[in-house]
């Protein structure tokens, strides 16, 4: 398996930190168990892999290595420092974007909500140094306790906003860096909470990505502060389509 992982990641070292952190998230999901009874047995196994990685020169596994290490709880993220650390004594090399990975700039949010408070689709965007900026998008539905239910990544933020103004009659508003804090904490925290979550595949596969961007914003307020409706669950609409997606 890892040299399936290997294969996967080839030429990552020369792309950039979201490239990385994309890559890193997709393995870290892999990990996390959808019955308490499983953990145990999930998290040696992403140890072992994440040690086997550091095993002999790859500047690939290097990077991604080192945003796994930089977005990963416990025992992934100690495995990963592990394996950067062996690389680094082979004389492998950190890619240049290294020092960035998981800390990009907030630039702008905003978020749209249904008329019954239900369901709010909210878009982060953030940017790196030198770089365009990519927004992540993710509907809440408070009919799961604030649960994120989907998520995306594009790789043009004003494209995916025109989309979804015209997909939508739904008014769009500027949304806190708090607010932001506080909406996304809850998602996280209903995720956790939950045994087989509702979501899409592809929020499963972004939630450790969502965890690192949430390290970058104010420490959440207490749940009392957000709207929480719990009378039964609703469909969730469809998620805006990304207009360049990464």
């Amino acid at each position: 398996m890892t040299d399936a992982v290997r294969a996967q990641i080839r030429g990552l070292a020369g792309r950039d930190a979201l490239q990385a952190e994309i890559m890193a998230t997709a393995l870290l999901s892999m990990w996390r168990p959808d019955w308490p009874g499983d953990a145990e047995a999930l998290d040696e196994l992403g140890t072992i892999m994440l040690t086997n990685l550091g095993t002999r020169p790859d500047v690939d596994a290097l990077a991604l290595l080192v945003a796994v290490r930089a977005m990963a709880t416990p025992p992934f993220d100690a495995a990963a420092d592990a394996s950067v650390t062996a690389l680094a004594a082979l004389g492998v090399p950190e890619p240049a974007w290294s020092r960035s990975v998981t800390r990009p700039a907030l630039v702008e949010t905003w978020i749209s909500t249904d008329e019954l408070d239900d369901q709010s689709n909210i878009a982060a965007t953030f940017a790196y140094d030198g770089q365009t900026p990519h927004v992540i998008v993710f509907l809440t539905d408070a009919n799961f306790g604030g649960l994120i239910r989907q998520a995306f990544i594009g790789a043009n933020p004003g494209q995916v906003r025109d989309q979804w103004t015209r997909a939508s009659a739904v008014p769009i508003r500027p949304l806190s860096e708090q607010e932001l804090a506080d909406r996304l904490a809850r998602g996280i925290e209903a995720f956790d909470e939950t045994l087989d979550p509702p979501i899409d595949a592809e929020a499963r596969q972004l939630m450790p990505l969502l965890r690192a961007r949430l390290r970058l914003l104010p420490p959440p307020r207490p749940l009392g502060s957000l709207p929480v409706r719990a009378d039964g669950p609703v469909s969730a609409p469809a998620k805006p389509s990304p207009a360049a997606p990464i």
